[in-house]
């Protein structure tokens, strides 16, 4: 019989991957933007900081900063996972993805952080028309990708506070 906190942390583990790498995070215009491109940007962001520092207008040394969050944000659905039987690792993965869902949430409350979101965000998709999906609420600028990482990041929350075998 499973405990709730190893439960809670892999159903967590599952949303914020789905919600990270597969489905869009936000329309600005007529552009679905994608947690893949944090992936697909990495490199260049350590070997390039003074492109993004450009955009941004960030000092270099921010962009650095910026390109830890991100390798820690891409690993949360893994700490997650590592969560089932750590509530440590559960905790390091649950933070980002409740703040950046929050900062896309709060994107009039937060403009100059969500500017930096979709600077190291991506438009291109993994396979056209399918991945990532486009699935945004009618109204909200939000695409679902940014509830997958609400609500994984809130399982992942209450998995902390849940027994573990």
């Amino acid at each position: 019989m499973g405990s709730a906190g190893r439960d809670l942390s892999i159903i967590a583990a599952v949303l914020v991957i789905l919600g990270t790498f597969i489905t869009s995070w936000i329309l600005v215009g007529s552009l679905y933007y994608y947690g893949i491109g944090g992936f697909m940007n990495l490199i260049d962001v350590f070997t390039n900081p003074e492109v993004y520092a450009a955009l941004t207008g960030a000092p270099t040394w921010f962009i650095y900063v910026v390109g830890i969050f991100m390798i820690w944000f891409l690993l949360s659905g893994l700490f997650l996972l590592l969560g089932a039987g750590s509530r440590g690792a559960a905790f390091m993965g649950c933070i980002l993805p409740l703040i950046i869902s929050i900062i896309i949430f709060m994107q009039g409350t937060f403009p100059d952080l969500f500017n930096y979101l979709i600077v190291y965000g991506t438009t291109d998709e993994i396979v056209p028309g399918v991945i990532p999906f486009n699935f945004a609420l009618s109204g909200r600028p939000e695409s679902i990708g940014t509830y997958l990482l609400l609500m994984g990041g809130i399982f992942g929350l209450l998995s902390l506070f849940s027994e573990r075998d």
